[in-house]
């Protein structure tokens, strides 16, 4: 018996072009919907100038804390351990920068929680006082783009 090998060549070019057509609709609709996409993005964020406006004041607030801790450490020089009362002097000058029972730089209300001893460190070898602190900067601009910046920043200073 004799098994008859017959193909229909048709055939196979109909599937070959639906495969092919198939194939670039799958094409085109993918880079429409890709270029839908960006167009949206492209259109909500314009320019570094938001992210500007956080590392800015990411900075003011690493110079107050800087000047805030100056301050304390003159007023503990020549302790054996300066630590507990390094923490009082510095809630003293920060509560400085509260005005009508609330703070000029609103992250420092963060700060005020933080003064505790255990984020206080002294090294009486190196002569120096750590604080280490951890803020979160949340910024909305024109109520489309909302930045929430979370930092955590050690600050070193000699005795």
């Amino acid at each position: 018996m004799r098994i008859l090998n017959i193909k229909n060549k048709k055939a196979d070019s109909v599937s070959i072009l639906i495969l092919v057509l198939l194939s670039l609709g799958l094409v085109g609709i993918t880079l429409l919907v890709f270029n839908s996409d960006m167009a949206k993005v492209s259109a909500e964020v314009k320019g570094s100038g938001y992210l500007n406006d956080v590392y800015l004041r990411e900075g003011k607030i690493d110079f107050y804390i800087n000047n805030i801790m100056e301050k304390s450490i003159l007023k503990v020089q020549n302790r054996e351990n300066p630590v507990p009362e390094f923490s009082d002097y510095f809630k003293e000058e920060l509560l400085k920068y509260k005005q009508n029972g609330t703070f000029v730089i609103e992250e420092f209300s963060q700060v005020e929680e933080q003064i505790k001893n255990e984020n206080i460190g002294f090294n009486s070898e190196k002569k120096e006082i750590t604080l280490n602190l951890n803020f979160k900067i949340d910024r909305n601009f024109e109520n489309q783009l909302m930045i929430s910046h979370s930092y955590g920043r050690k600050y070193i200073k000699k005795i």
